[in-house]
């Protein structure tokens, strides 16, 4: 069997999963911290770390010389005394080629019990200054500190350890410091590892209360949308052209979720029915935003050049944006009463200008039964 053939065989729907921990670097408990960095500093065994600096210098594509100075840290098991011998394993290892090395220092720092001991006086001895007042933070890491990422990093890989231990198997499973990725073709697979189902979305966002925070809305709002509108959803080459419009009416369904999870948190006086034109712009920027993202995933075909071959117009995009946000708003006609009527009435225009065979593809895409897991998110 040829390799696509396998691959539209046994692998023909693929779910994906991208989740991330909310205030991951504040919430995170010192003693367990603490924990996590005693399982791979052994207090109770002596060792010692070497420290090389040294400066690599190259020619870029340009052909500009270009430097950089790194250091390498090792323990007596793994330390090379000799440049040469570290030169040779670094390209043994295709970690450096076509570079000139420049050894500049080596030293022996502190043994495990004392790098233990810096490390918690860097988790629960920081200080911080609000105004005229210092506070001593009881939970959470410090920020800014070069170590920060990676004491954080290491806590959620020992709860991934103890949590998400079989998820690597018939899927792909990915963390780079909070964030997650799993892509798996079972469908159960990922549900099982997250859904929005009883939580609310605002639990994912972090809002500004503030004089503009209509504007911090909108900002969120787009800056949100552009990460989630993944090439991997919109490629044409991976996904039949049903599968993109799906994925796409989810992505705008999700952001109508996410736009009224944004309105629940704004002052009193900022609400919609006091300005309903500013609303209406932030909902129609978000067709434009992700059309360009879709034409972007999709460089070598017709899209968005207004032929008769084009198989996702603009409109078809608008459309959806409509769709996904009356859906949400019908749910909560009290607080969206004023945009109701004018996003009916655009979906109606948008509706005339469509070949009959893309409305008739809008309106399979849409059917409440392919997106029954909306109804469970709290908001």
């Amino acid at each position: 069997m040829a390799l696509e053939d396998f691959w539209h065989h046994n692998y023909r729907y693929i779910s994906s999963v991208m989740a991330d921990v909310k205030g991951a670097y504040d919430t995170i408990p010192h003693s367990k911290l603490k924990e996590v960095v005693s399982k791979i500093i052994k207090e109770n065994i002596e060792e010692h770390y070497y420290i090389r600096r040294y400066a690599t210098v190259w020619l870029d594509s340009t052909g500009h010389i270009r430097k950089s100075f790194k250091r390498h840290v090792s323990k007596l098991d793994d330390f090379f005394p000799d440049m040469n011998q570290f030169v040779s394993h670094l390209q043994e290892h295709t970690i450096m080629q076509n570079a000139i090395l420049v050894d500049q220092s080596l030293s022996l720092t502190d043994n495990s019990k004392e790098m233990l001991r810096f490390l918690e006086q860097l988790i629960c001895k920081h200080i911080l200054k609000i105004k005229n007042k210092y506070y001593v933070q009881n939970r959470g890491i410090p920020q800014g500190s070069m170590l920060s990422s990676l004491l954080c990093s290491l806590c959620y890989r020992d709860m991934e350890n103890c949590i998400f231990c079989g998820m690597q198997q018939n899927g792909l499973f990915m963390r780079l410091v909070d964030d997650f990725l799993l892509v798996t073709p079972h469908l159960e697979h990922a549900k099982t590892f997250l859904s929005y189902a009883c939580t609310s979305i605002r639990s994912s966002l972090i809002f500004c209360h503030s004089t503009s925070a209509g504007e911090n809305m909108r900002q969120k709002l787009v800056k949100i949308f552009r990460l989630k509108c993944h090439s991997f959803f919109l490629d044409l080459k991976v996904n039949s052209l049903r599968t993109v419009f799906i994925n796409v009416y989810k992505i705008l369904l999700l952001q109508a979720y996410r736009f009224h999870a944004c309105v629940l948190q704004l002052p009193f006086h900022q609400g919609v029915k006091n300005n309903p034109l500013f609303f209406l712009s932030v909902i129609t920027e978000m067709a434009p935003c992700l059309y360009s993202c879709l034409k972007s995933s999709n460089k070598d075909m017709t899209i968005g050049t207004k032929e008769a071959s084009d198989p996702f117009p603009f409109e078809a995009a608008q459309w959806l944006s409509c769709h996904a946000f009356l859906t949400k708003f019908t749910t909560h006609k009290a607080i969206y009463k004023c945009l109701l009527v004018p996003l009916k009435k655009y979906k109606v225009q948008l509706s005339g200008t469509l070949s009959r065979d893309i409305l008739h593809l809008l309106r399979g895409v849409t059917d409440g039964s392919l997106h029954k897991d909306f109804s469970a998110i709290l908001d």
